[in-house]
């Protein structure tokens, strides 16, 4: 996995975030599509918060906002979309393109590039984030419509990025994706110590 590969991001086993306490001990915490949301306790959730809001970074993916309990909406600022009725699904192609002017994140990452998705999510979002992302898909009138796919957040001292699409496994490892993740745990690493590893948590 490209993770592994990066010489400066060292990736721990795979851990139970929901039970959680000392979230501090990562750089940044990755937390990817998962069958059935499990219950957050409480201490968990507030360690989680307090790893970002005190400088920490963290990543999410698809139905982390559908699933996750009302806090991770704040800390990442947006809500579980709803899937557009004039899509022809499943099986549908988008093509992610970038939403505003370049970013550190997008490094590397082309101007368009298509993933092969169940269906489109519009998701909602803050009007404060930082739009990276927009993945457009072609509707049943054969009109291209655009939806926002990955934004960033800043949340106290900390950062956040949500990338909407990822209900088929081929998106979720997808090398430009893998590489928008990787470049964020750079980023989000950045501003502590840019020259040690960065230790990944999910």
């Amino acid at each position: 996995m490209l993770l592994e590969e990066e010489e400066k991001i060292r990736p721990t086993p795979t851990s139970d975030l929901w039970t959680l306490t000392n979230a501090e001990q990562y750089d940044v915490l990755l937390l990817v599509p998962i069958r059935g949301f499990p219950h957050v306790p409480d201490e968990a959730i507030a360690a989680i918060r307090r790893h970002v809001w005190n400088g920490g970074g963290m990543i999410g993916m698809h139905d982390v906002l559908f699933l996750a309990p009302a806090p991770f909406h704040e800390i990442f600022g947006g809500t579980g979309g709803v899937f557009p009725t004039d899509a022809a699904s499943p099986k549908l192609r988008i093509v992610v393109r970038p939403a505003a002017r370049r970013h550190p994140i997008l490094a590397g990452i082309p101007d368009r590039f298509p993933l092969i998705e169940e269906h489109p999510v519009r998701t909602g979002y803050d009007p404060r984030v930082s739009r990276l992302l927009d993945a457009v898909y072609t509707s049943v009138r054969g009109e291209e419509i655009a939806h926002l796919a990955a934004w960033t957040r800043r949340y106290g001292e900390g950062w956040t990025l949500y990338f909407s699409p990822g209900h088929s496994e081929l998106t979720r490892y997808h090398p430009y994706v893998i590489r928008l993740f990787v470049n964020a745990i750079r980023h989000f690493s950045s501003e502590g110590s840019p020259s040690a590893p960065s230790r990944v948590g999910g």
